[in-house]
């Protein structure tokens, strides 16, 4: 393959920046699932407290977080029949 070839497919090939910069290798990423977004939303979870040192931990600590569509999917979900979906709709 040429070099071209190469540059080409390699450009194709990496997914784009949906909020900015990819992270980089050395760059510490946390995936977050629904339970821990719940409780950040709802302050009477009874994790609430530890859900949001965890975040803040997360986030002070230079750490990119990520959910997938799925645990979207299911924070809505969880959101509308815990707290209503007026809530739901605001995160």
């Amino acid at each position: 393959m040429s070099d071209d070839t190469t540059t080409a497919m390699a450009t194709t090939t990496k997914p784009a920046a949906a909020d900015g910069p990819l992270p980089q290798p050395s760059d510490p990423v946390a995936i977050v699932d629904a339970s821990a977004i719940v409780a950040l939303v709802d302050a009477n979870d009874r994790t609430h407290g530890a859900a949001a040192a965890a975040y803040r931990e997360l986030v002070d600590g230079g750490y990119k977080l990520f959910v997938t569509n799925y645990t979207v999917a299911e924070v809505v979900e969880l959101l509308s029949a815990g707290l209503g979906p007026e809530v739901a709709r605001r995160v």
